[in-house]
């Protein structure tokens, strides 16, 4: 017989005590991992802390964001450049 327990122990339990994390909290930790700085203890404890569609959401919001950012200065490059 198998334990049905021992497939999910690498899985930590959802604690219900942890706060969940507000939006720009969750922002600055998706912002860290945009970076790559992040260690695996600080992605576990964002994984249990946040919703899976907030932090798409925010990863989303980050994205569009750093894109629009990106956007503009090349914009803002080629109208310098170009008379």
């Amino acid at each position: 017989m198998t334990d049905s327990g021992s497939a999910n122990t690498n899985r930590q339990p959802e604690s219900p005590d942890l706060p969940r994390l507000g939006f720009f909290t969750l922002l600055k930790e998706i912002l860290w991992a945009f970076l790559g700085v992040r260690n695996r203890k600080g992605y576990e404890q964002t994984f249990q802390r946040a919703k899976v569609r907030d932090m798409v959401l925010v990863g989303i919001f980050a994205t569009l964001v750093l894109i629009a950012t990106l956007l503009s200065i090349v914009y803002l490059v080629i109208s310098q450049v170009v008379p």
